[in-house]
């Protein structure tokens, strides 16, 4: 492992939305680039909206993303604990170095300090320019003035968010700090904290701003603001991950990659800048070639793990198999999942024989067609045999190529768009495939 150290410390107060996962995977990636560490650090410090239970949904949505911590509370590591409401003994500490130096002081009753109050402790801010240095930007320079003094210690003894983070990053060994554009105002005060106890803090980076479509901060309008809804919609989590890496680092590449050519592309001082756009229209476009390229066997796994929870069962282990090269130009899991839904399962009522011209015929040419092929299922190219000899049978010689394939769908499905027909045709038993056609007969 080299030197390198970065940290995820999310706020356990909520799901794991956008903003968040984009500079997870950005600090996961740079470490992985580096051979460093990556540190999992839970925000707690404020305890009113702090939950176990959302700490738990964040790591699991991490996890799911393929985000693997190296140090944590689970993980352990020499830097611990590794929740900051267990960590409370050594801002103390710190603070009392600020109090004794002057940096900092005690707050009586005059107001105007943000989160303070009599008996907190605030960090006097010195009248001059404050230099972030930016891996991305280069040197950022605040302003004096354009920060008022802040509170470090609440009167409750509990530490606020730039004290505890200072503190924890250097204590940590952290090396880079890669976030959020929104942070540039936390970053000075922590530079400020940092000079002020003479410690040597980590090389800061400030990264792209997700926000929605119009420019205006994400919303659950724009689609989506948490990974586990991303999840639940049946993004496979390597296209996700991929999406948040090219948002990040535009040096990745415009091209579906996995997670160990993520990490080789990705480039700290080409991270985005500015804000970025959530484009739910990229991320289908990499879903779907993300899901092309999975194995046929693991793509039917997956497929059929959402249809279990739907209680859909295919009527053999090999079904779903037989399918899945049909599902690969779909968007998401639950687009696949509905196109093989409806492959397996026979369409609730049938089709009157007006509503499709020929589809008496259609349906008993394929009867008779398919009783001379192997009971199970077909391979692609079978089934491409049996549909050319349904439509050279006499009985629908006067029905155009379309019309035939149209029929034979509503048929066997139900429907009139979806997956090729020459994998609805592999993927239905003989026996089940004769059912849903006789069906059809009898209501004709």
């Amino acid at each position: 492992m080299s030197d390198v150290r970065v940290r995820f410390a999310p706020s356990p107060t909520g799901a794991l939305h956008l903003g968040s996962a984009l500079t997870a995977v950005a600090n996961f990636l740079f470490a992985r680039r580096a051979g460093g560490t990556f540190v999992l650090r839970i925000d707690d410090t404020d305890p009113q909206r702090s939950e176990r239970r959302h700490e738990r949904s964040i790591r699991q949505d991490a996890e799911w993303l393929g985000l693997r911590f190296d140090e944590g509370p689970d993980e352990g590591g020499p830097f611990g604990p590794y929740r900051q409401s267990e960590r409370g003994p050594l801002y103390a500490e710190h603070v009392e170095r600020l109090l004794a130096s002057g940096a900092a002081e005690r707050i009586g009753h005059r107001d105007g300090t943000d989160e303070g109050g009599p008996g907190a402790i605030a960090f006097r801010v010195p009248r001059r320019d404050v230099v972030v240095p930016d891996a991305a930007r280069g040197d950022v320079r605040v302003p004096a003035g354009a920060m008022e003094d802040f509170v470090l210690l609440r009167a409750d003894g509990s530490a606020t968010y730039n004290l505890a983070t200072a503190v924890d990053d250097t204590l940590m060994g952290i090396t880079h700090v890669i976030r959020g554009g929104d942070h540039l105002t936390n970053t000075a005060k922590q530079v400020l904290i940092l000079e002020a106890l003479g410690l040597r803090g980590p090389r800061y980076a400030h990264t792209t701003l997700l926000v929605g479509p119009t420019g205006a901060k994400l919303s659950k309008r724009d689609g989506a603001p948490s990974i586990a809804e991303l999840r639940s919609e049946g993004y496979p989590a390597e296209a996700v991950l991929n999406y948040f890496a090219q948002l990040a680092c535009p040096a990745v590449g415009d091209d579906p990659y996995l997670l160990g050519q993520l990490a080789q592309r990705f480039a700290l001082g080409s991270i985005s800048r500015g804000e970025s756009r959530f484009d739910r229209g990229r991320l289908d476009w990499l879903s779907q070639e993300h899901l092309k390229r999975l194995n046929p066997l693991e793509l039917a796994r997956r497929v059929g793990a959402v249809l279990e929870v739907r209680g859909v069962v295919p009527v053999h282990p090999g079904q779903m198999v037989a399918l899945a090269s049909g599902l690969v130009g779909c968007h998401t899991l639950l687009e696949a999942a509905d196109e093989a839904e409806a492959v397996m399962l026979a369409p609730r009522s049938p089709v009157g024989a007006a509503a499709e011209p020929g589809l008496a015929a259609v349906a008993q040419a394929f009867v008779e067609a398919r009783i001379g092929w192997p009971e199970a299922f077909l391979s692609p190219d079978e089934a491409d045999e049996l549909i050319a000899e349904v439509r050279a049978a006499p009985a629908v010689s006067g029905l155009a190529r379309g019309e035939v394939q149209r029929a034979l769908r509503r048929i066997l499905t139900g429907r009139e768009r979806g997956v090729g027909l020459r994998y609805v045709v592999a993927a239905v038993p003989r026996e089940d495939a004769l059912a849903r056609a006789d069906r059809h007969l009898e209501h004709a």
